[in-house]
């Protein structure tokens, strides 16, 4: 995400509970865009929620939201980031919390390596 860019986040934080970053264009390889897709479909079908970018690292949140959703993560999960995307769009749908995504700009990994 560029820095001008939270601005959107920030000011959303007045009328949302929760605000998720929508990563477009990302230029995955083919590895991550199978896998990509195999998770939004199995969040569609255990949720029954339609997430684009389930897996995003950019969130803003209240911690009484945040609290709330991780009342239905396992202790023992290893996909929380995933889960919790999946989580708030439900809690969303039932009018539990008021949450937004807001489209953002992805940039390639600067350092490290990508393993898929």
């Amino acid at each position: 995400m560029e820095a001008e860019e939270f601005e959107a986040f920030w000011r959303a934080r007045i009328d949302n509970d929760v605000i998720i970053g929508d990563r477009r264009n990302r230029g995955d390889g083919f590895a991550r865009r199978v896998i990509g897709f195999c998770v939004r479909e199995i969040v569609y079908l255990i949720f029954h929620e339609k997430v684009e970018d389930t897996n995003t690292p950019y969130r803003l949140m209240y911690h009484e939201s945040l609290k709330k959703a991780m009342d239905y993560v396992p202790k023992e999960f290893n996909l929380t980031n995933i889960a919790l995307t999946a989580i708030f769009a439900k809690l969303r749908s039932r009018g539990e919390v008021k949450m937004t995504f807001i489209p953002i700009t992805f940039k390639p990994r600067q350092a490290g390596k990508n393993r898929h």
